[in-house]
């Protein structure tokens, strides 16, 4: 008695065409710390450097369309899947983006393990993420077919839009470069960057 339930429904966003202006985005780069990932062809560079230099630039276009960018972590620190969510829960995005890169057990053939996966939980984020995954497909990369019913935790998010984006498979040499070269990941950001507008600036 007395409690109150207190509703609140959050409208799409929309856009002006060619700009992401008004939209907030929170962007998680995966493991961090004591928390390495996964490792590639490069020992000193394993995955959870992989992902925040990835999250940086990711950042730095997002905000050049006039998006407004949080991030989960900003250094080299480990960060627990609670602590992200709740950040999340705090900030309340209308995008949450976790970046990670793939890995591989060690006794798998490396050259059938490749391509750019997406993950979502919620039936709303379905086709924002079916967005982002067209975009990448029109940049030549592979891409896995759309988990879109996946049990990963940063994706249970029930207030905002969770995706998570596995950037290729580190320990493949044939993807490596893909993943950790600057020009290449630029390649990833203008993909995420047009989906988000497909998405957010459709009429």
């Amino acid at each position: 008695e007395g409690k109150k339930l207190i509703l609140t429904v959050r409208p799409k966003k929309k856009c002006e065409q060619g700009s992401l202006k008004g939209l907030k985005i929170m962007l998680d780069a995966g493991h961090g710390g004591a928390a390495a990932g996964a490792y590639g062809c490069e020992k000193e560079l394993p995955e959870k450097q992989v992902n925040l230099a990835l999250a940086k630039q990711l950042k730095k276009r997002l905000e050049e369309q006039g998006a407004q960018v949080m991030m989960t972590r900003e250094s080299d620190e480990e960060v627990s899947l609670r602590g992200r969510f709740l950040k999340s829960f705090q900030e309340m995005p209308d995008v949450f983006l976790s970046l990670h890169s793939n890995s591989a057990a060690d006794d798998q053939d490396l050259t059938n393990l490749y391509g750019v996966g997406l993950y979502c939980r919620q039936p709303v984020t379905k086709e924002l993420a079916g967005q982002i995954e067209s975009a990448f497909s029109q940049t030549g990369r592979p891409v896995m077919p759309l988990t879109e019913d996946s049990r990963l935790y940063v994706c249970r998010q029930d207030f905002t839009q969770a995706i998570l984006i596995e950037n290729g498979f580190l320990p493949n040499p044939n993807e490596f470069e893909e993943i950790t070269s600057p020009e290449r990941t630029k390649v990833f950001c203008e993909a995420v960057v047009n989906g988000l507008m497909a998405y957010y600036c459709a009429s």
